[in-house]
């Protein structure tokens, strides 16, 4: 492990990975990413300073799940732009907005129980 890739004691560094959909056939794809910790543990005398010895050791994580609601993020509109984009929504045939009405056979409630 290089120096720029290792992480003293009591220090705080960030990972950042970048996803994408790209080949994805399914519109909201979701996933699950394995990871661990490798690190290396140094003993060393806290009088004189020399190192004891070492050994490496693993650690593994919580695996992380990526959802559709990770795709999806807020969008603030500016006053009157809802109904506009609504609209806009509703002449997507795949979006389109249906009402149905559901109706129970039954005269009354203890014959549908």
């Amino acid at each position: 492990m290089a120096s720029e890739d290792s992480i003293k004691y009591n220090e705080k560094k960030y990972v950042y990975a970048v996803l994408t959909k790209e080949e994805c056939e399914h519109p909201f794809p979701q996933g699950k990413v394995s990871q661990k910790l490798a690190f290396k543990i140094t003993e060393i005398d806290v009088d004189s300073k020399d190192e004891l010895g070492s050994y490496e050791e693993e650690y593994a994580l919580d695996p992380m799940h990526i959802l559709v609601k990770d795709y999806l993020t807020a969008a603030p509109l500016a006053a009157g732009q809802y109904k506009g984009l609504w609209e806009t929504i509703g002449a997507d045939p795949k979006l389109a907005e249906t009402t149905n009405n559901f109706q129970i056979k039954f005269n009354n409630m203890e014959s549908a129980v």
